[in-house]
């Protein structure tokens, strides 16, 4: 597609979720809907969130995919230490690294990922409130899976710690 287009000059679109656009990410879209061709948008970020939305009318159709993403969860232990807090283990335990690769296994044999991706398709016709109100129902959504993910990963830490104590004690 060769109407590639950015909401905005700057980096975000957004401040506090993907339906809170500025003033002229807003009006930009709103022109690109109104205009019947068709685009494709960048990733529009939000700058309170780790979250982007993408735009795409093609046709007849409109897809909105939405990003939602939580701490590196294979690159960092600041995911697997948030688990862990969460499901009341101590603060000051230290996850060993023979656990953390057995906790990242078991995350990817469960499938789990640090971010969710949810879509909507609309009317090419659909207007700005039903974008703007598809785009929040897809940020809910991922933002949904993201919680599902974050509690697995609490039981499979849980676990863990469990283990890791119960033979350190006996």
């Amino acid at each position: 597609m060769n109407n590639y287009v950015s909401l905005t000059d700057n980096e975000y679109t957004s401040k506090w979720g993907l339906t809170d656009l500025y003033p002229e990410a807003e009006e930009k879209l709103r022109e690109l809907l109104a205009s019947g061709e068709d685009f494709i948008t960048d990733w529009c970020g939000c700058k309170k969130e780790i979250r982007y939305a993408q735009y795409e009318a093609a046709g007849d159709l409109l897809t909105i995919t939405v990003h939602a993403h939580m701490d590196d969860l294979y690159d960092s232990t600041d995911l697997l230490y948030d688990a862990a807090w969460a499901a009341g283990i101590p603060e000051d335990w230290e996850i060993e690294d023979a656990f953390i690769t057995a906790i990242h296994e078991v995350c990817a044999d469960d499938g789990l990922d640090d971010y969710a991706e949810a879509i909507a398709v609309l009317p090419r016709t659909a207007s700005y409130e039903e974008v703007m109100s598809a785009t929040g129902d897809m940020e809910d959504e991922a933002e949904a899976t993201n919680e599902e993910t974050f509690n697995r990963l609490k039981e499979i830490v849980k676990d863990y710690y469990d283990y890791w104590k119960f033979n350190e004690e006996g």
